[in-house]
């Protein structure tokens, strides 16, 4: 058995004499095919970028690393076991031989085969092995070239793995994305308006938090948009749900004051009660009196659409006819069917869709791309 010696190759960390930083940051993301933002956390760091070399393949990756300003050095040989049969290293006995040959050689008009070793007189073909000398030397500078060539497309497979997915930033990002929510929704309730700008925000704290953490790759940025937009979502929801909370308030307090306007009002809801049993009993009549009393817009009683009339009849003429009984509903009874119910009947989500219009899409479009290009690593312009 022989030794075969292998190399890695390892960046120091170091940039070359007359090189400049953003220069050699430039020069690897070229090189590597990584973003400029990748590119900052490899120069400056200590990294194996290749493994497993042998001498001369070695010496054309490190020629290239430092050709952009790259400090680079071997890493200790590493020695593996290979049969000798298939040795790419003369044994001691080969070496003195050839030694010998060429000594001789060097002597006389002599050279010796680089393939098979033999000594011969100076020829354009060996007479051993029958290698043209010229097509040899040119295929070993092809070999060479070749072996540069694959520096670019394989210096940096042993790189970190940007899309790996990242625990820490997720984290980050979902803490963000849930102080976001509640900040929407102290924003909206302080200033009884809800802010489109503030999904945007939303979304950029959450991809931001994640690239701090060192977010990278599709899977990062899927997640911290998703994160995005179920905290803009949340958010609106507990908005809406906390002008809700606020609005039962005011009609508790309502109840307990003693408003004369309400009273008012409930005091003539009763009278037009009375009357409305006393002289409507068809819809003429009944068309006469939504003019008198402005339940309608309409100018004239021939006027009034039909779908105005079925409301009435579905909505108001139960109400009038419950005032007008021997039994009417109290004031606090009076106050709450006419207010309470009507926000009772509302669910967060019916009010989150009639609030939701164009503007509420586009920043929440604009939060959910800007989580996804900062928590992938993609640059934020």
């Amino acid at each position: 058995m022989n030794e075969e010696v292998t190399y890695n190759i390892v960046i120091s960390g170091e940039i070359l004499v007359g090189f400049e930083l953003a220069q050699v940051q430039a020069a690897a993301a070229e090189l590597f095919k990584i973003t400029p933002e990748q590119a900052s956390k490899v120069v400056g760091s200590k990294r194996v970028v290749k493994k497993g070399l042998d001498q001369k393949s070695a010496q054309l990756y490190k020629q290239k690393l430092e050709s952009i300003g790259l400090a680079t050095l071997f890493e200790p040989p590493m020695v593996a076991d290979v049969p000798s049969s298939m040795a790419l290293e003369p044994t001691d006995e080969e070496k003195s031989a050839a030694a010998e040959q060429q000594k001789e050689a060097s002597s006389g008009n002599k050279i010796v085969c680089p393939k098979c070793n033999l000594e011969q007189d100076e020829a354009e073909q060996c007479s051993g092995c029958g290698v043209f000398f010229s097509k040899l030397k040119k295929a070993e500078q092809t070999e060479a070239e070749a072996q540069s060539d694959s520096v670019e497309e394989d210096i940096y497979e042993e790189e970190v793995d940007y899309n790996s997915f990242n625990k820490n930033a997720i984290i980050a990002a979902a803490v963000a994305a849930f102080i976001g929510a509640l900040l929407w929704k102290f924003i909206a309730l302080a200033f009884n308006y809800e802010l489109g700008i503030v999904a945007w925000l939303i979304g950029g704290a959450g991809g931001y938090a994640a690239a701090v953490f060192g977010s990278r790759g599709q899977i990062s940025g899927i997640i911290c948009g998703i994160l995005a937009l179920l905290a803009i979502l949340g958010g609106k929801y507990m908005a809406i749900s906390g002008f809700q909370s606020e609005w039962q308030e005011t009609l508790a307090t309502l109840s307990e004051t003693d408003s004369q306007e309400l009273k008012d009002a409930y005091q003539n809801e009763l009278v037009l009660a009375k009357i409305y049993v006393s002289e409507v009993n068809d819809d003429t009549s009944m068309r006469e009196f939504m003019i008198a009393y402005q339940y309608t817009e309409s100018g004239t009683a021939e006027s009034i659409p039909d779908e105005d009339l079925t409301y009435f009849k579905e909505s108001t003429e139960p109400v009038l006819r419950n005032m007008a009984s021997s039994t009417p509903p109290s004031y606090e009874q009076w106050l709450q069917a006419s207010f309470g119910d009507q926000v009772a009947s509302y669910s967060t989500f019916d009010l989150m869709q009639e609030s939701f219009g164009l503007i509420d899409l586009v920043f929440l479009l604009l939060g959910v791309v800007t989580a996804f290009r900062l928590g992938s690593g993609e640059s934020g312009d």
